[in-house]
């Protein structure tokens, strides 16, 4: 999807909180995988891929929904008088 459908989400929560996400979620996949190789003394490559595009569109669906929920219980307190 073209970056400005994104936009919302860059002025919702910055980027640099969502980029740090994406590099925190890559980073401990990365870690786990590794882990998973040195106990099984197998070679990272020959088994393992992370792809930066699909942690990309979860971190991305994770704020979407995060503005959704947030847009919703804000609606819900209104219908309710909360």
């Amino acid at each position: 999807m073209p970056e400005a459908d994104y936009e919302y989400l860059i002025e919702n929560f910055g980027e640099e909180k969502i980029l740090n996400r994406f590099v925190f979620i890559r980073d401990r996949a990365i870690d786990f995988l590794n882990r998973i190789c040195k106990d099984h003394e197998i070679n990272f490559d020959d088994y393992f891929f992370v792809s930066d595009e699909l942690i990309e569109e979860a971190v991305i669906d994770y704020f979407a929904d995060l503005v959704r929920l947030k847009d919703f219980h804000g609606s819900l307190h209104i219908l309710l008088g909360l």
